[in-house]
């Protein structure tokens, strides 16, 4: 399914026209405020948006979400929109990064695993870690927790466990969206994706950036 975009009015991002395209949920545990969207942009089947392949894709739904806290209540925007991905990519449509709470989170359960497996083991340990136990459960903690991550993010030849599109920014005044801007994990369906949506990134309604 190619979905190709309707003619661009100069003054907004093109959505689907149903009466439930901007709409406000009640709050749930620290988000104050949710918004979703369905966009309504060209998305060409060139290849698959994760690891570039080509041949049989698949049009997947994907929901592409942006939270922002303000100390410890959040808004949360969602704008859904339908990407190609080949059959080993398309479980990563839904898959949303981990943002820097959930890492830290992780971080302290990691840490705190180590910490005890350090107790239990104290007495085989070196005398520099022995003695510093709380100090190197911490750092052990922090270093795997960052290494997993990085190997989530970049380390799959090629592809990204996670979606290959994100939602960096998004400008929306009196329920109409503004303006947009979206981040890429492949270079190579980026450039696509501008092309085929030249008249809003023309108008800087839409701005696309792609993995360095």
């Amino acid at each position: 399914m190619h979905k190709e975009a309707p003619s661009v009015a100069p003054d907004k991002i093109p959505v689907d026209d149903t009466p439930t395209t901007i709409q406000e949920e009640n709050p749930v545990f620290f988000i104050s405020s949710r918004t979703s969207a369905e966009l309504s942009l060209t998305t060409p089947p060139e290849c698959c948006c994760n690891c570039g392949a080509r041949g049989e894709l698949e049009m997947a739904e994907t929901p592409l979400t942006r939270v922002r806290y303000f100390f410890i209540f959040g808004t949360e925007l969602t704008l859904t929109e339908f990407f190609p991905y080949c059959a080993g990519c398309v479980k990563t449509a839904k898959r949303v990064r981990q943002g820097w709470l959930a890492k830290v989170l992780a971080a302290c359960m990691v840490s705190a695993a180590t910490f005890l497996a350090l107790v239990i083991a104290a007495e085989s340990l070196p005398k520099i870690l022995s003695t510093h136990l709380f100090a190197g459960s911490v750092l052990i903690g922090f270093l795997l927790t960052v290494a997993y991550f990085y190997v989530q993010e970049w380390g799959r030849k090629g592809r990204t466990h996670y979606q290959p599109v994100s939602l960096v920014d998004a400008d929306i005044e009196e329920g109409l969206l503004k303006k947009l801007k979206l981040r890429f994990y492949n270079a190579e369906y980026a450039a696509v994706f501008q092309n085929a949506n030249l008249e809003l990134v023309s108008l800087r309604r839409l701005e696309i950036v792609a993995k360095a």
